[in-house]
């Protein structure tokens, strides 16, 4: 079975890695919590613009190869990955595609079977196959998601979506193939219960 997984605040917590970064730099006391949408520059009070220099400074630091892992979803993925194709499906700007790849090494191994970048507002490559579309096209069974739009996307293609609970998913109305967990036990248990598997 080909099964989606996406990376950032589902694989591993951008946003609370990040936070340390941002209150660093800007001497704020912002807290996870504080993320109320996913679109930072709000959250954080910046205009879009500006806020995107914040964001290159940090990435351009190295920093998709600080991010701290949620070990309980890299360890449901490796388990998943004994009997299932595991696509990593991510809106990260490809020019990180490097660092990227060297943290997957690092925390995933040969777990997965392929990166794929999705058509999004950072990415520099011409693909253009929304997550969504890609699910789609590669049989995708269900997806690990955080974000709302992208959720949606996938539900609308008659993709099952397990939306990780985060600070910045609340304001979603109920869809059937939508499944909202708070981790990777959830994951696993609603899984097996229902015979996805």
């Amino acid at each position: 079975m080909n099964i989606a997984f996406d990376i950032d605040d589902v694989l591993c917590d951008l946003v609370g890695d990040f936070l340390i970064f941002y209150n660093k730099k800007f001497d704020t006391y912002f807290k996870y919590n504080n993320f109320y949408s996913y679109a930072w520059y709000d959250v954080l009070e910046h205009n879009k613009n500006d806020f995107k220099l914040v964001i290159d400074e940090y990435l351009d630091n190295g920093g998709y190869l600080k991010l701290t892992p949620y070990n309980d979803m890299i360890n449901l993925l490796k388990d998943l990955s004994i009997d299932n194709d595991i696509y990593l499906i991510t809106a990260r700007p490809d020019i990180y595609d490097k660092d990227t790849k060297k943290w997957l090494d690092k925390f995933l191994g040969n777990s997965y079977k392929r990166l794929i970048y999705s058509n999004n507002n950072h990415s520099y490559k011409n693909n253009n196959l929304t997550k969504a579309e890609i699910c789609k096209k590669l049989d995708i069974k269900f997806i690990v998601e955080d974000a709302i739009d992208y959720a949606i996307n996938c539900v609308k293609l008659g993709i099952r979506v397990f939306l990780v609970d985060r600070p910045w998913n609340q304001d979603i109305k109920e869809y059937k193939d939508l499944i909202r967990v708070k981790n990777a036990d959830e994951i696993r248990s609603k899984i097996y219960k229902e015979l996805i598997l």
